[in-house]
């Protein structure tokens, strides 16, 4: 398994390591949290907004930890190694928000880790789309947020690259006013260079296909 961004974040590797029971989970998880992070990366670079507020190993923390909570829910027990949790996937945020007070990470990083879907979740949304959340708000605010959640977009746990297009039409059974929500962060945060991504990352994209194939399971669950 090749450990992106090992060497620099050991400690944040290693909480993976303790909360995941499946080898090729712990390697889809931070695998696809190491690309959100070279995607945010990227984003800060682009001198299209101001990023003095955006400590860039802050940002590095949240997106390598902002799906942690993807261990200790359902969505993945077709994985072997991996049992059922008991908890439906979309719960991943707030688990995860759980678990990083529990190790002691500072709140602008559990609260990327608590609100990241979609564009954010209203407590309308949780009703109507009869989400499995308890009955609030889970508002993406902070510029941390709003970036992280910008470039979890671009990349699904499937695992794969996803142009704008692919995004609104995810986006669009949530309303109208989610696809204005990522209209907006393209037009602020500027558009996401794909291809020297896909270039860097097309290994370990085809390593990951070849173990998941076989397994053969619906994952559209994992999009958005």
């Amino acid at each position: 398994m090749p450990y992106f961004y090992q060497d620099q974040y050991p400690q944040e590797l290693a909480l993976h390591q303790r909360y995941a029971q499946s080898p090729i989970l712990l390697e889809l998880v931070w695998s696809h949290s190491c690309i959100l992070a070279d995607i945010c990366l990227q984003l800060m670079q682009s001198g299209l907004f101001e990023t003095a507020q955006l400590p860039t190993s802050l940002v590095i923390q949240a997106c390598l930890l902002h799906d942690t909570g993807v261990y200790l829910c359902d969505g993945f027990e077709w994985i072997p190694g991996q049992p059922s949790m008991g908890r439906p996937y979309i719960q991943h945020m707030i688990v995860g928000a759980w678990i990083l007070l529990k190790e002691g990470y500072s709140g602008p990083i559990v609260q990327v880790a608590y609100a990241h879907k979609a564009t954010g979740i209203t407590e309308a949304d949780v009703t109507k789309f009869a989400m499995q959340l308890p009955l609030q708000s889970y508002p993406v605010t902070s510029l941390l947020q709003q970036l992280v959640c910008y470039a979890s977009k671009h990349h699904s746990k499937v695992p794969k690259f996803r142009t704008p297009a692919e995004i609104v039409q995810s986006l669009e059974k949530y309303g109208p006013e989610k696809v204005a929500q990522f209209a907006h962060w393209y037009e602020f945060f500027g558009p996401v260079k794909l291809e020297p991504l896909q270039e860097k990352y097309q290994l370990w994209h085809a390593s990951m296909h070849t173990q998941l194939a076989p397994l053969q399971t619906d994952t559209t669950h994992l999009i958005v």
